[in-house]
Order: C-alpha cells, then sequence, then structure tokens
C-alpha cells in the first residue's frame, strides 16, 4: 500500500475512527493502486452483436461499456450509426458502419428544439421551416435508410441487434429482414408499478398506503402529460409540420405493414412496440422496489458503465492531503446550457468559502465555458473535462443526475449532490436518496448557503462514500451474471453468418 494509504489507515487506528481527511487520503491511494478490471479478448466469436444508436455522443458513451463487455467474453461487436460518430466510436476500438438517415422518435427532441427557437422570430422561422422540410422528406428518408440496412446485410447478418431507444420506430423495418432486436434502456425502466413511481418523478416512495396512492396520482398525472403532448404533435401535423410521433406511423406505411403493432408512450419521452424485448442497463440493487418483478420480456443487464474509455489527458489540481476534490458537472445538453449557468454560479460561490475544497467545472461546451469565465478565480473551469478521470480522484460529484454520469458515479464510488434537471434524471436522484449515496438539491430553491450545508454534510458523513463503495462491490459480483442470463435468454448458440 502506498504512503498514503498507511497514514490514513494509521491515522483511523490511532483514534478510533477514521477522520474525513483521513478517509479522502485512503480513498485516493486505494484508487491509485487497484487497477480496473481488465478482461481478455478470447480468439473465436460467438456471434455477432451491433450497436444501433443515435447521433449523440452520449449515447455512445452509455453503450461502450456493454460493448467492451461482450467483446471480451468471445462476441464480435460492431456499431451502425451516422458518419458523424465515427470519430468517437473507432477512437474507443470499435468499427462504425454507417447507416442513415436515422431520426430521433422522442419527444423532449422536438420540446428541446422549439425551447431553443422561440428565444428569437428568426430562430422560430426556421424551426417551422425545417419541420416542414422533414414532414416532405420522411418517407424519402426511410427508403434510404432500408437501402443503408440492406448494404450491411450483405456483408454481415448480425445474431442481435441492440436499439437505442430514441431509434425505436425504425425496429420494424429491422424485423422485416427477420433481425432479433432487443430494446436497450440506459433509463430506469418505465414500466407503471404501484411502488414505483414514473422516471420522471422525484418522489421517493415507501410500502405504505400513502405512499402508494402517492405513486397512482403520479403515474395518472404522467399520463396526462403523455396525452397532452400527443395531442400537441397531432395538431402540429394537421398543419403540415413534422414531428416525432409521425415517424413510425411513416415506417408502417412504409413497409405495406397489414398487422401494425401496437406502439405507446409509458412516460413522456418513451416509445415503445408492445412484444419489443427490452434490455435495462440496472440491477434490481440500484432500482427503487417494485411491486412485482419486471414482465417477460424486460431484463436487467447489469449497469456496465465504460471504465476503460479513452479520452483526452487533463492535468487534474493536485489536491494536498486532508483536502477535498468536487467535480461540477450538469451534462451535454446544447439547448438547455443556458439554464444550467445561474446554477453552477451559485454551486460555486457556494463552495468558495469551504476550507480545503478545490472545485473543478465541466461546462459542458464552449458556449458556456465562455460565460462561467468570471468564475475562475473560484474554481477550474474548462469548456470539456475527462469524467472518469475526475471521478476517480473526486471525494463529491455535484451533477445533473443524467444516465451516463450517474452509472460512473456509482462504478468509481463517488458520493452525488445531484441537481435533475429534466425527464428520468428526476428519477435518478430520487434513488440517489433512496440508496443512500448522497443527497438531492433543488434548482429553484436551493440558495449558495443551502448548498454549501448539503456538500459539508456529504463531506463530513462518511458513510455516503462507505454505501458507494459497498454497492459497486455487489455490482461487480451481480453485473457478469445478469449479463449472462439475459444473452442466453436471446441468443442462439451457433455463430453469426457474417460474409467475408
Amino acid at each position: 500500500m502506498t504512503q498514503a494509504a498507511t497514514r490514513a489507515g494509521d491515522a483511523g487506528a490511532a483514534g478510533g475512527s477514521t477522520s474525513v481527511p483521513a478517509l479522502c487520503m485512503l480513498r485516493r491511494a486505494m484508487s491509485a493502486e487497484t487497477p480496473l478490471p481488465v478482461y481478455d479478448r478470447p480468439p473465436a466469436a460467438l456471434g455477432t452483436v451491433v450497436f444501433l444508436v443515435s447521433g449523440f455522443v452520449s449515447h455512445v458513451y452509455s453503450t461502450l461499456g456493454l460493448a467492451r463487455r461482450l467483446r471480451n467474453i468471445g462476441y464480435a461487436v460492431e456499431y451502425w450509426a451516422e458518419s458523424s460518430l465515427r470519430r468517437t466510436v473507432t477512437a474507443q476500438g470499435f468499427e462504425l458502419h454507417e447507416i442513415s438517415p436515422t431520426w430521433a422518435c422522442h419527444e423532449h427532441l422536438l420540446v428541446e428544439g422549439w425551447k431553443e427557437g422561440l428565444r428569437n422570430i428568426r430562430a422560430t422561422l426556421r424551426c417551422l421551416r425545417a419541420a416542414r422540410e422533414r414532414r416532405r422528406l420522411v418517407a424519402h428518408s426511410i427508403a434510404d435508410l432500408e437501402l443503408a440496412i440492406g448494404r450491411q446485410l450483405s456483408r454481415c447478418t448480425p445474431d442481435l441487434v441492440l436499439v437505442d431507444p430514441m431509434l425505436v420506430a425504425y425496429v420494424p423495418l429491422l424485423q422485416a429482414r427477420r433481425l432479433r432486436c432487443v430494446l436497450l434502456q440506459d433509463k430506469p425502466w418505465p414500466g407503471r408499478d404501484s411502488l414505483a413511481p414514473p422516471p420522471t418523478s422525484g418522489f421517493t416512495p415507501r410500502d405504505t398506503r400513502g405512499a402508494r396512492i402517492g405513486v397512482t396520482l403520479l403515474w395518472a398525472w404522467e399520463q396526462i402529460l403523455v396525452r397532452t403532448r400527443q395531442f400537441g404533435n397531432a395538431t402540429l401535423g394537421w398543419m403540415g409540420f413534422y414531428t416525432c410521433h409521425q415517424l413510425l406511423p411513416a415506417v408502417l406505411r412504409h413497409l405495406d405493414a397489414r398487422q401494425k403493432p401496437k406502439a405507446r408512450r409509458r412516460v413522456a419521452y418513451d416509445l415503445y412496440i408492445d412484444g419489443l424485448e427490452e434490455w435495462v442497463l440496472g440491477a434490481p440493487q440500484v432500482d427503487l422496489p417494485r411491486s412485482r418483478p419486471l414482465p417477460q420480456g424486460a431484463r436487467y443487464v447489469g449497469l456496465w458503465p465504460d471504465l476503460q474509455r479513452k479520452q483526452a489527458h487533463f492535468s487534474l489540481p493536485r489536491a494536498r492531503e486532508g483536502s477535498y476534490l468536487l467535480y461540477v458537472a450538469m451534462g451535454l445538453s446544447m439547448p438547455s446550457w443556458r439554464d444550467d449557468l445561474a446554477l453552477i454560479g451559485r454551486i460555486v460561490e457556494g463552495l468558495h468559502g469551504i476550507p480545503n475544497v478545490t472545485v473543478i467545472v465541466s461546462a459542458g461546451n464552449v458556449k458556456a465555458f465562455t460565460a462561467l469565465r468570471p468564475l475562475s478565480k473560484q474554481a477550474h473551469i474548462a469548456p470539456f473535462l475527462p469524467q472518469l478521470a475526475c471521478l476517480q480522484q473526486a471525494d463529491l460529484a455535484i451533477i445533473h443526475g443524467g444516465a451516463n454520469t450517474y452509472r460512473e458515479c456509482i462504478a468509481t464510488s463517488t458520493p452525488m449532490l445531484v441537481f435533475p434537471r429534466d425527464y428520468d434524471q428526476h428519477g435518478n436522484a430520487a434513488r440517489v436518496v433512496r440508496l443512500g449515496l448522497g443527497m438531492r438539491g433543488s434548482r429553484k430553491w436551493d440558495t449558495p448557503a443551502t448548498i454549501r450545508h448539503k456538500v459539508v454534510q456529504i463531506l463530513e458523513d462518511e458513510a455516503f462514500a462507505r454505501r458507494a463503495r459497498a454497492l459497486n462491490e455487489s455490482l461487480r459480483v451481480s453485473d457478469p451474471h445478469l449479463l449472462e442470463s439475459a444473452m442466453h435468454a436471446v441468443l442462439k448458440t451457433e455463430a453469426s453468418a457474417c460474409a467475408p
């Protein structure tokens, strides 16, 4: 063990209980000494697995850990996506085969697009023109995508296609080619349950009659929101504009399908085709309690964050002995970055007065970095930071609760202070609170003083870090078994029929 770890252990033994600075030293020393698990790649592939992903870098990152695990246990793995992701995918050691165009079929893209567009009249007019043009091109885009899929199948027939939820509307195109498709959820499973509220809710329930009534009301409200947005989309469609609700019906018209699958939205951002198998990047021990198990066809497969992701080098500020390193990041959501500026300002102001604290802020994009530069005297701010390297050294992560960051904090045993913004981030924050991995903040009500109080409470109570480490160890044992069970359920044993 390193000298820092030895000093930390001696401090705990001498005092009967380990001090917070000593725990910080011990955590950093152990993270530096313990290598991340690396698996040898078998020489022969058991089959071919394709990841069909939408054109967002974060959606590639959410799948890389699972992709590496599948490759390491013997499956050939490749990505099908638009060419804009080629550099991201190949930098991580995987092949990308282009299929395009792929249009996302989720509500929040339309909502965020209009939110950005309505900031001024010119942007609004551009958004309207783009929506009308896309309405005209939707049939052509589906035909082009079908040709692209055909070209890939002439090269290789995969045994399994793991589909990004944003591209679920294209599943009938794949099923028409007799491909086995599974929907890969990186968010909490969005099915209704009398104990678990919708993933869009921050409610942390208990198994009481009052809590069950509350959960029932939350699900009813969620369905009201879903139907309201469906009505809004139908109105825009009637006016001649493209909306995400039109994509699946257009695919079915293209296929001239006699038996149309039943599709529904379980929550606002979700689209699900009945009968489609689902894999959830999660585990029972990180979910809220449920009144019944997941239904047949839905399976936990483990969290599988990508701890081997290659990232740009960044020299982290060197933390002194007995000091704390705090990592602040609010994701890469471009339409929402302005909404985060005031919150990050309050966070930095609240942390500035805490002794022995070093704060590093990942702004998320260059525009946000420029706006936050006046705070550079109080914190280390950069447009982008290598998140894994930061989390492996940080004593606390102050985050928005996005799916990737949430899973990576668990994998690095990093306590969290979560300020959810929208969608599943509220559900992730509820899980953080219930599991004792951190605390939840309020974007609307938390002042710098309130934020400071919560941060100090998490840093001084070593139980948060202890529970995070225990959960991480539990997942290291259970995740491989969950994935193995899921693979046996959906795949045949023969090798894929890849053309040379």
